[in-house]
């Protein structure tokens, strides 16, 4: 019983390590993908994600830039391309993305958004999120609402939609 107890102490303590990334994750077939947003307007810390895709996974860092310039790159999750959307991707484009996965919203001042349904397959959110930055659309996370939002980088006016069409 002595034994069994070291042991499972020794197991205990060594399962603790904490997670670390290696230095060089950025080299082989690995796509970078960078968005920033901003958690509050009095912020004075820059948050930026970078998503990487290698092979089946997607690697989701956190680069922080503080005030001194010194930036701090954190691995915050780890997620599985869902093969479904990519297949969609890879079959029918972008477009049938935006069509299936979002929707337009319309607001009284005429400002358009372009949200994310909730996607509650955490995989497949970040799936297409890293798929439309690949596509040279901006992810902004509203602060206000929470919405995942997608702002076409070819347009200068904030929340502008693109022309695609919208099953509603």
């Amino acid at each position: 019983m002595k034994y069994i107890t070291i042991i499972l102490f020794i197991f205990f303590v060594c399962s603790c390590r904490p997670n670390y990334t290696k230095k060089n994750k950025y080299k082989g077939d690995s796509t970078i993908v960078s968005y920033n947003f901003n958690l509050s307007q009095k912020s004075k810390i820059d948050i930026s994600l970078t998503t990487i895709r290698d092979k089946d996974s997607l690697y989701v860092y956190e680069r922080i830039v503080k005030t001194n310039k010194k930036n701090r790159y954190i691995l915050k999750s780890v997620f599985m391309v869902d093969s479904l959307v990519l297949n969609e991707y890879n079959r029918y484009g972008v477009k049938f993305l935006l069509s299936k996965y979002c929707k337009k919203i319309h607001y009284a001042d005429g400002i358009e958004n372009i949200v994310l349904y909730n996607e509650h397959n955490i995989n497949r959110k970040w799936t297409i999120i890293y798929l439309m930055e690949k596509n040279k659309y901006k992810y902004v996370k509203d602060d206000l609402t929470g919405h995942d939002i997608f702002v076409p980088s070819s347009i200068n006016k904030l929340y502008n939609a693109p022309d695609w069409e919208l099953s509603e």
